[in-house]
């Protein structure tokens, strides 16, 4: 038997790959790669109740021969301690060692990602009642930038997929692929490239070869159609998300200028209306149900604004990031001007936030509307996160108290990561403040240095990127800048 585990937490468990004894891999003598299946389990209804969906760690339990030798044995940590925002697309090596061999794992942790679920699938004729299938052999692949999965590979000359034809009225058949497996992780910011090199075992015939790209968008399926004589073949993939992500905008006029940008808050407003809760393409988003009645929430917390470009290149940033409950408006980013932009050096990764914490009254909906420019490029990020009633009600919601993170695609690359906690009715607003007071009861308080950060007791802080991301720091200085606390004592927290 061999196995690999993905495993989130106790209640969450995704195999990428089992088998038992009489259903081994046959590998050469100089080994090969594992075939893996997964993770599919989650691509169905139990996706949206892993909520986000934060790797911790990687079970492999893989043994050998009929008497299920152990060939490898490990747990591992999957990017704990490594800033998993440097590169989005690095592929990690890690080498199981055994007794009777070494399994090289490779894996990729994406903290900004979506799930792709492929489909392909045959619709054709009914040549008479013996033909009732299809035998196809040839190879699938699933890529973006340089990293590829093969999710069919069958080109041996005894090898071979058979499609078996469920009739729909007599008339026409349809078969859908059995792929290793149907969910591929993509970053949000890219697109899903498909190679696929089909045809028929035994006559030779080529049913397709061709190269599609998908561009990802968030919860909406994507199909092409590709037509052989009397042969449709549907291509499809689903786009799976476990965090609410938000909708891009495109704009009108991208030459527009920054003061005609951002002028008009009503122009705004109207635009980034709460068209999730209206759409009906969009219904089934357990974040966009159609709202009963006002709601109550204590208030919002928003951690950081991640800002994502190609090799993080230097950007001055200006526009602003704005949260709206019914007729309650605050900023969280507000630099309308070219001249007030905020500068993003290669090391600079997210945005200074006015004030992140909101206490909010009863309402029907929750917006986050982002517009953000770039002054010398043409980098344009302009979108909304929405939800309704019915996803803040703490009856029904599963968000709620949550570390969540929704994502905004920029038009010509870029794009926006909110980082955020909507808490339940039973939250409380903490005012914290920083008092130095002198051992000697004098006067005089030195300069002070070091940080102060605020973090929840039920949040999982073990890897790096919930610790750097879902954190609020209220006080950090180096030793160079000290602070100087003032005559009452008190120091000017963030």
């Amino acid at each position: 038997m061999e196995e690999y585990l993905l495993k989130q937490d106790p209640w969450f468990r995704f195999f990428l790959c089992t088998r038992s004894s009489d259903d081994a891999q046959v590998l050469g003598p100089s080994g090969g790669p594992l075939t893996l299946f997964g993770p599919d389990y989650p691509c169905r209804r139990p996706f949206k109740r892993c909520r986000r969906f934060n790797i911790t760690s990687l079970v492999v339990d893989v043994f050998i021969g009929e008497g299920n030798n152990l060939f490898a044995e490990k747990q591992l940590c999957c990017g704990y301690e490594e800033d998993l925002t440097i590169d989005l697309e690095n592929i990690k090596l890690e080498y199981v060692h055994g007794e009777l061999g070494s399994l090289a794992v490779r894996y990729i942790a994406m903290p900004l990602a979506v799930y792709g679920h492929v489909e392909v699938e045959f619709l054709y004729k009914l040549l008479d009642g013996e033909n009732r299938s299809l035998n196809v052999k040839g190879k699938i692949v699933a890529r973006y930038g340089n990293n590829s999965w093969t999710l069919f590979d069958k080109q041996n000359d005894n090898e071979f997929e058979q499609l078996e034809n469920k009739q729909k009225m007599g008339k026409v058949g349809e078969a859908r692929m059995r792929l290793s497996r149907c969910l591929v992780g993509v970053p949000v910011y890219s697109s899903l490239i498909l190679d696929l090199d089909l045809s028929e075992f035994g006559t030779g015939r080529k049913f397709l070869k061709e190269t599609i790209e998908f561009r990802v968008q968030n919860e909406v399926s994507q199909d092409q159609f590709l037509v052989d004589d009397d042969i449709l073949i549907r291509v499809l993939v689903g786009w799976k998300s476990s965090s609410p992500q938000g909708r891009q905008e495109l704009s009108d006029d991208d030459e527009s200028s920054g003061d005609e940008m951002l002028s008009d808050d009503e122009q705004m407003d109207e635009e980034a209306s709460c068209d999730l809760v209206a759409s009906p393409s969009n219904r089934s988003l357990p974040w966009s149900l159609y709202p009963i009645t006002a709601c109550t929430l204590s208030f919002v917390e928003i951690f950081y604004v991640f800002i994502g470009r190609e090799n993080y290149k230097p950007l001055q940033v200006y526009g602003s990031i704005k949260v709206a409950y019914d007729v309650c408006t605050f900023y969280v980013f507000k630099r309308e001007a070219k001249e007030d932009a905020f500068g993003l050096s290669g090391h600079s990764k997210t945005l200074p936030l006015l004030d992140g914490s909101r206490v909010f009254n009863e309402g029907n909906s929750l917006e986050m509307k982002i517009d953000l420019k770039d002054v010398e490029s043409q980098l344009h990020i302009k979108g909304y996160v929405c939800w309704d009633t019915r996803s803040l009600d703490s009856n029904f919601s599963p968000w709620l108290d949550k570390q969540l993170c929704s994502v905004i695609q920029g038009e010509h690359g870029g794009f926006a990561a909110i980082h955020y906690t909507i808490f339940s009715d039973e939250a409380e607003y903490a005012d914290v403040k920083l008092l130095c007071i002198p051992k000697n009861g004098g006067h005089f308080c030195p300069k002070i240095y070091g940080s102060l950060v605020a973090q929840y007791n039920n949040y999982d802080y073990t890897s790096r990127y919930n610790r750097d991301y879902y954190r609020i720091v209220l006080f950090q200085r180096n030793r160079d800048d000290a602070a100087q606390p003032g005559s009452d004592g008190f120091i000017t927290t963030v």
